[in-house]
């Protein structure tokens, strides 16, 4: 079994001089990990996480329940394809899922952890993500978010995103629907397939965001969607920015005041 100590150590280094990087937790042995506390299902009451704690299976997080996931707190997820789907569960993958409250209290000096306890043979995702549906609220502040098909996924849902690492997952993040209007600010999405994806109406104050090293788009934006683009880096991808629009019109998508290396390709058509 393949053990993610050098990956997490990596993560670190590539945070960059500009933060500080605290020393990155062990992954444990798998005898560890079996025994750490584990959550799945559907949370039954409020609830707050510190130390270690084992995602084994998909959890939600329902109308009306809040789950605090307090600084320095890792939380190991066990990868699976198999975990349900249907009616309430939109990835085969272990998936947190929220649809009532979620905040993730990290500082700078003690990140929350999301990491798999082994990392996938291939280059597949070893989970789902952080995924919120239409009206959750919460904030995901200074977390360190690793292999996931997608780091968070907002379906018509706006919670703040700031001062996390989001690294080798498929897609850094996806917004998607006209309630999608969070602010994101000061994170890194670095080395996935794609960096950021804006659809179906979505409008994300993106700020301050360093989008680099992703195989294809830095960011994707479709005709629908519109984010707020400031001070961002969007840097070394195979696309710097993809947009289904017919001409960056400043009154819609404004570039200004961000840096983007490799090129900014207009496609025609629709969604992608």
């Amino acid at each position: 079994m393949r053990f993610v100590c050098l990956m997490i150590a990596a993560v670190f280094l590539s945070m960059g001089s500009g933060c500080s990087s605290p020393k990155p937790p062990p992954a444990p042995q798998e005898t560890e990990w079996r025994n750490l506390p584990s959550s799945s299902g559907y949370l039954k009451e409020d609830t707050v996480w510190q130390g270690r704690v084992l995602l084994d299976d998909d959890l939600i997080v329902p109308a009306g329940r809040t789950l605090t996931i307090n600084a320095g707190t890792v939380i190991f997820i066990r990868p699976s394809k198999s975990t349900k789907i249907e009616p309430e569960w939109l990835s085969s993958h272990t998936e947190l899922q929220v649809r009532g409250t979620l905040r993730v209290e990290g500082t700078a000096s003690s990140p929350v952890y999301f990491l798999p306890v082994e990392e996938p043979a291939d280059d597949e995702a070893a989970w789902s993500g952080l995924l919120f549906h239409r009206g959750a609220r919460g904030q995901i502040s200074h977390a360190v978010i690793v292999l996931a098909e997608s780091g968070v996924t907002l379906s018509d849902a706006s919670p703040t995103i700031e001062g996390s690492l989001f690294e080798r997952c498929r897609y850094g993040a996806v917004f998607q629907g006209e309630d999608s209007r969070p602010l994101v600010r000061g994170n890194r999405f670095e080395q996935g397939e794609s960096g950021l994806f804006c659809w179906w109406g979505s409008r994300p104050r993106l700020e301050d965001n360093i989008i680099g090293d992703n195989e294809e788009e830095g960011l994707f934006i479709d005709a629908t969607s519109a984010p707020e683009l400031r001070g961002n880096r969007i840097l070394n991808n195979g696309i710097g920015v993809a947009a289904v629009h017919p001409d960056f019109s400043p009154a819609e998508i404004a570039l200004e005041g961000n840096v983007i290396s490799r090129k900014v390709l207009p496609l025609s058509g629709g969604h992608r």
